[in-house]
């Protein structure tokens, strides 16, 4: 059945995926050599360069894009009702949908790359150099302080890694969007939940009543040290934002919604990274600022997942129980 349901997403979804990606290497093709031919026109030359680097990114976003609204209408449109009742379970579903999408962003990223190879044999044509001179600083970083083979595996078993990430974290998103609660939104639910999902922190900060502020120097990076002020464990976490929430780290704080403090703070700045709801002693929301998720990076902070689903069970319990009562 799951090879069958994969083979329905390509039948439903690879005319479309084929054309977006035929179209945008024609017109990759274009600026290219329209680049080429204009390499001695110097406002002309730099315009093709832009532009077809364009291309070069907009390309797999479009055909993520296309996949995920294909995902949204066949899963929790009008098609729904027809995909549902297939006799299979959910996640054999979604499994079939996350694959189909893995295997197009594979086959957009492998045409990004020879566009990319492209472009820098453009680009040696406009500087009058060689491609292996243009791609000489590359290759020095993959082989500075070992084996390149090595590097260049991890890093592409890295970014496969990620990509399943985000893959599965976008269509998770949606299909808590389509739920009871949410889906009166219609697709505005997901894209709010994706947002969310990168600046949940701050946005429950906000919430909860406190203010946000921009940070000087943003956080970047895979090996940005995290105190858990509950355990006292040190965690090195994975950090991508210029923004923090500005909550007092020296005392709780009591709200409409609970007592609030301050779980988690980055020992680099002093910068709040979590936040702790709690409600009648029991916690009923937390977030943090960083990327638990870190694939590839630090998985010093797995266990939050872990409080994520003890919490959740828990207010499953609270709530059956009042509903009993």
């Amino acid at each position: 059945m799951f090879r069958t349901l994969f083979a329905e997403e390509a039948r439903t979804q690879l005319s479309r995926n084929a054309a977006v990606m035929g179209i945008c290497s024609v017109v990759l093709l274009g600026f290219l050599g329209l680049w080429w031919l204009l390499a001695r026109v110097g406002p002309l030359a730099v315009l093709m360069q832009m532009a077809s680097m364009a291309v070069i990114i907009a390309m797999p976003a479009i055909v993520l894009v296309q996949i995920a609204v294909e995902y949204w209408q066949s899963m929790y449109g009008q098609r729904g009702y027809l995909t549902m009742t297939v006799p299979v379970r959910g996640r054999v579903l979604f499994t079939a949908k996350a694959l189909y999408a893995c295997a197009m962003a594979l086959v957009a990223g492998a045409l990004d790359l020879a566009g990319l190879v492209a472009w820098f044999a453009v680009l040696a044509h406009a500087t009058g150099t060689t491609l292996g001179e243009v791609l000489a600083p590359l290759r020095d970083a993959l082989t500075v302080g070992g084996p390149g083979p090595a590097l260049a595996t991890f890093f592409i078993v890295s970014s496969l890694v990620g990509l399943l990430t985000v893959i599965v974290e976008i269509g998770a998103v949606m299909s808590i969007g389509a739920q009871g609660r949410f889906n009166h939104l219609d697709i505005g639910a997901p894209l709010i939940g994706i947002v969310l999902l990168y600046v949940g922190n701050q946005v429950l900060g906000r919430a909860l009543g406190f203010d946000t502020y921009k940070l000087k120097y943003g956080h970047r990076g895979i090996n940005q040290p995290v105190l858990d002020r509950a355990t006292g464990m040190i965690g090195i976490t994975a950090h991508n934002h210029g923004f923090a929430v500005d909550a007092p780290t020296d005392h709780p704080v009591d709200t409409a919604y609970g007592r609030v403090e301050v779980s988690h703070v980055c020992l680099n700045d002093g910068v709040v990274e979590g936040l702790r709801l709690t409600r009648d002693g029991r916690l009923v929301a937390f977030s943090v600022q960083y990327h638990p998720e870190a694939a590839a990076g630090p998985h010093d902070a797995s266990y939050l997942f872990d409080e994520f689903v003890a919490m959740m069970a828990d207010n499953a319990r609270t709530t059956k129980a009042g509903e009993q009562a």
